[in-house]
């Protein structure tokens, strides 16, 4: 017996008491809206469970939508990679080559984002051990850089900062890290840089071992679904078009055990058609064939893929790699919330990590660096077309003549500040007051008005 079939026998007194109970919102006893038989009050999120290493790196393996969801946000952060400001000799970027920054980084955020956590370990050269705190007034230079995901970093509370009066209060002030070859080593904090997932609630992050979480956890519902949609297209595919062939007595030669006769009837039919492409029937059998209806498979797949989309912050255009369809589709606006949110990822992620590595250089006696205050700038993430260019060449051109011809900017000036630099510069430095005689006169300007007066 339904709900509303019980409460149809209920009397008025019994009615009052049901509703006294839930006297916020609407109510209606016939939709049982607004009651305590309403669906909706018993209505509650349940948390599925933290993804485990194996599942991790079985996604990150095994799905192409799961690996692209992790990847493609840390290679657009250091697709262009950056320049620091002040480093004129390019010191900064010969020695990000010898250690191999850029592979290393590209490791850490990776592993950040996909296991929630990863620490990269530099070996410095200044005479301690792993365990030591750096001596930076012996420092020499980075010998080396080893990356390792959060599943081989271990948090011990008995390397916990208890001062609460220290900077490092309640952080860790040594790590244990156990590789997946070798013996088990302590590290100190100064020696490690230490990325921890996406952010989550303090009482959560102790639950985790002190990690956050990684960027498939919030995901995995939508790439298995995802997943399943294309697993179950590809079924659909299989089973396109089916083949049915009537054959009298069928039940009945079943029944007497006469199996191979019809399997040796159906073999005949695949025989003929085969090789004449024509089927041979009795003229008591029918063969017919039926395809499967496909309509609406591809409107399922694209809200599945806007779904994913929506909580990875990666457009359809870069998740599924096709162009944006319809009229006067170009996707530029999407590439550029996709663009603002990975500037900030640089800010939040990766800064963080080249800062840290900019203090050891700086601080190292083989580097012979040109600034102390490296400042990063990280390169931008558009890049212009040819036809870009140039259009913006030929602009930028036709506002330098201008200059010129009203005596604004000297043609020397215009031509040292565009092709002076290593690279064109839209920007425009001033020499200085210009000389009287190196002024270009403005058209319809002194001269003219002298001819006047003469």
């Amino acid at each position: 017996m339904n709900v509303q079939s019980q409460l149809m026998k209920l009397d008025k007194r019994q009615l009052t008491r049901i509703i006294r109970k839930r006297e916020d919102g609407w109510q209606n006893l016939m939709s049982l809206l607004g009651t305590k038989y309403d669906k909706k009050t018993h209505l509650k999120y349940r948390f599925p469970g933290r993804l485990d290493n194996m599942t991790l790196n079985s996604l990150y393996r095994g799905d192409g939508f799961a690996k692209k969801v992790v990847t493609l946000p840390v290679h657009h952060m250091l697709r262009e990679w950056f320049k620091v400001d002040g480093d004129t000799e390019g010191t900064f970027q010969d020695i990000y080559k010898m250690i191999k920054l850029k592979k290393h980084l590209k490791t850490h955020l990776t592993w950040d984002r996909l296991h929630g956590g990863s620490g990269m370990l530099v070996g410095l050269d200044d005479g301690g051990e792993l365990h030591d705190p750096v001596n930076y007034n012996r420092l020499k230079g980075i010998r080396f850089i080893k990356v390792y995901d959060r599943w081989l970093i271990h948090h011990n509370v008995n390397y916990r900062d208890e001062d609460p009066n220290s900077p490092t209060y309640g952080e860790l002030l040594y790590y244990d890290i156990i590789p997946p070859r070798g013996n088990q080593f302590v590290v100190h904090r100064d020696r490690i840089h230490i990325l921890d997932g996406l952010e989550i609630s303090m009482q959560e992050k102790h639950a985790n071992q002190e990690w956050g979480d990684s960027v498939l956890q919030a995901a995995y519902e939508y790439v298995k679904g995802l997943a399943n949609i294309y697993s179950n297209v590809e079924s659909i595919i299989e089973d396109f078009v089916q083949t049915i062939l009537k054959i009298e007595n069928l039940q009945q030669l079943i029944a007497t055990g006469r199996e191979d006769l019809v399997k040796k009837r159906m073999e005949i039919l695949d025989l003929g058609r085969s090789m004449m492409n024509t089927m041979l029937l009795d003229d008591k059998e029918d063969y017919d064939k039926k395809a499967s209806q496909t309509r609406g498979v591809e409107k399922v797949i694209q809200e599945f893929a806007i779904a994913l989309s929506a909580v990875s912050n990666i457009p359809v255009t870069l998740l599924m790699g096709r162009s944006p369809a319809g009229m006067d589709a170009t996707g530029e606006s999407d590439l550029t919330i996709f663009y603002d949110w990975i500037s900030s990822l640089q800010e939040d992620k990766a800064l963080d990590v080249i800062d840290w590595i900019n203090f050891r250089i700086v601080n190292s006696s083989e580097y012979n660096v040109s600034t102390n205050e490296p400042a990063v700038i990280f390169n931008p993430l558009y890049q212009p077309t040819e036809k870009e260019i140039v259009e913006t060449r030929k602009d930028q051109a036709e506002i330098d003549a201008m200059y010129i011809d009203r005596g604004v900017l000297l043609s020397n000036e215009v031509r040292q500040s565009r092709f002076g630099g290593e690279t064109y510069s839209h920007d425009t430095v001033v020499e200085g007051e210009l000389e009287p005689e190196d002024r270009v006169p403005p058209v319809g300007g002194e001269e003219e008005k002298e001819e006047d007066e003469e």
